[in-house]
């Protein structure tokens, strides 16, 4: 599993809006709370910063869905870096919200400070955790300074809050590394049945001996086909193949030998057609291949050694003449 699994990109970026309408709300109380003590000009600059990131944030997930739409997964590693240090970022003002409430609120007001981040913590363990380190980095800038300042005062409540603090740390953890493992082994699972239902959709499409399409398979899209054809759209043309004298082959050299035949005339003739041709195996030695943007005919002569015909001269004359009788039988034939 790659650090940046193109699904667990998909899950971060489904989750990340909620996470910032988090962060505005949690934002929304933090400036209410603290209106009154902090200085107006601080607590804009703040707001202002929180803005542009959360905007950045947003632009960020906007361009991974567009890079994942298109299959440009070598750019993905660098706008997921992006988002990583857009959480950092988000860490690093929210610390800063904490020291401007250290030095302008009164106490207990740290309290309030330190259950909003523990609040955007919780809220973001969906958005962030399918991107597991990106999620620990954020973690750490977010609360371990809060585990440190609760400490520093040396209070009961202050004290109580720091076991909190510090309870909750591995608990979060736990969680996040849990919902993390999930959303992998789901990945997995579903990789796993849609490998699984492909491979068996291939082997119901396609004829074992010979590679080729199966019967059932090549009529049925045969129809789709021949619509768009009768609309006009595109010429379509159907060759019918029969392999001659095939029993002959399974009566002097055995079933085997036959099929060995019959998987390497079929190998001649996928190395013959287009690749949006379609070549399907409809009988026994019976092939047919459906011609796309091909309206052509062909008058075709044919030749065999004998007894009669012993040279290459006397060949070419034999077919020649047997070309020149299908001409005149109205073209379109093999004679």
């Amino acid at each position: 599993m790659g650090s940046y699994h193109t699904q667990l990109i998909e899950q971060m970026i489904e989750q990340t809006p909620k996470a910032i309408l988090g962060v505005i709300i949690v934002s929304v109380v933090y400036v209410v709370t603290y209106v009154k003590y902090i200085p107006i000009e601080y607590l804009m600059v703040w707001v202002f910063s929180q803005i542009i990131f959360l905007l950045f944030r947003y632009k960020n997930i906007k361009n991974l869905e567009k890079l994942i739409k298109n299959n440009e997964t070598d750019e993905i590693p660098k706008h997921t870096r992006y988002f990583l240090i857009s959480m950092v970022v988000s860490a690093i003002l929210w610390n800063i919200a904490v020291i401007l409430g250290l030095l302008f609120a009164p106490t207990p007001y740290e309290i309030l400070t330190l259950l909003m981040v523990v609040g955007l913590i919780t809220g973001s363990v969906l958005a962030v955790s399918s991107l597991y380190t990106v999620y620990i980095v954020y973690f750490i800038i977010m609360l371990f300074p809060q585990f440190f300042i609760m400490v520093s005062y040396g209070d009961r409540l202050h004290l109580s809050a720091a076991a909190f603090t510090l309870a909750y740390i591995p608990l979060m953890l736990m969680l996040t590394k849990s919902i993390y493992n999930n959303q992998v082994e789901n990945i997995l699972v579903k990789d796993s049945l849609q490998s699984s239902v492909e491979e068996f959709h291939t082997l119901s499409i396609t004829d074992s001996l010979t590679d080729t399409y199966t019967r059932r398979y090549f009529f049925e899209t045969a129809k789709s086909h021949i619509t768009l054809a009768m609309c006009g759209t595109s010429p379509l043309s159907l060759l019918m193949i029969d392999i001659d004298y095939f029993k002959k082959v399974n009566d002097s050299y055995g079933h085997q030998a036959g099929d060995v035949v019959l998987a390497s005339f079929a190998q001649e003739l996928q190395a013959l057609i287009r690749e949006k041709d379609i070549l399907a195996r409809i009988g026994g030695e019976e092939f047919a291949i459906l011609l796309h943007n091909t309206s052509k005919t062909v008058s075709i002569g044919t030749a065999e050694l004998s007894k009669n015909i012993t040279s290459m001269e006397m060949l070419c004359k034999a077919a020649d003449d047997n070309l020149y009788v299908a001409k005149k039988n109205g073209r379109n034939r093999v004679n």
